[in-house]
């Protein structure tokens, strides 16, 4: 049996199975049905020895699903973006920064707009380091020396002017 994180699953997890007396259908087939009625994926009728290596068809099938669980996850957080405002509350704002309500719904205001003026892009751009927890993927050594070139080139252009 193998774990599979599945987003669509109603607790995120699938499992699996590819033995024979485990496997059934969702068409309501008992488990307990003989194992002759039921085929296992690893055992093909001319050959009944189990296959050793991965084919390369699961591997295709693992990175296909990596894929769509990425896209379901980068189509997720384009909602979350897209209604941005309706995370912020203007009363914890007021009284995380010790502001009138007023004021915090005036601030609340200009950052919606703003944000939605600039196609819903951050008032203020995350940094390498944010990006890389964000995506949850990690940024090769390479790619990571470069950001830090770029970042210094950066510091050094602001401290020209």
């Amino acid at each position: 049996m193998q774990t599979v994180w599945d987003d669509s699953a109603p607790d995120g997890v699938r499992h699996v199975c590819y033995c024979s007396k485990h496997t059934e259908k969702r068409s309501g087939r008992s488990p307990r049905k003989s194992s002759s009625s039921l085929q296992s994926p690893f055992k093909s009728p001319q050959n009944p020895s189990p296959r050793t290596t991965p084919s390369k068809s699961s591997s295709t099938f693992r990175a296909k699903e990596q894929e769509d669980r990425e896209d379901l996850r980068q189509n997720r957080l384009r909602g979350m973006e897209e209604d941005f405002y309706k995370y912020a509350d203007v009363e914890d704002l007021a009284n995380e920064l010790n502001i009138t309500t007023e004021l915090a719904t005036t601030f609340h205001r200009f950052w919606t707009l703003k944000r939605k003026a600039r196609e819903d892009a951050a008032l203020l751009p995350p940094t390498a380091e944010q990006q890389e927890r964000l995506s949850g993927r990690q940024i090769k050594p390479f790619q990571k020396a470069t950001m830090e070139i770029e970042r210094v080139v950066r510091l050094r252009q602001d401290l020209e002017r």
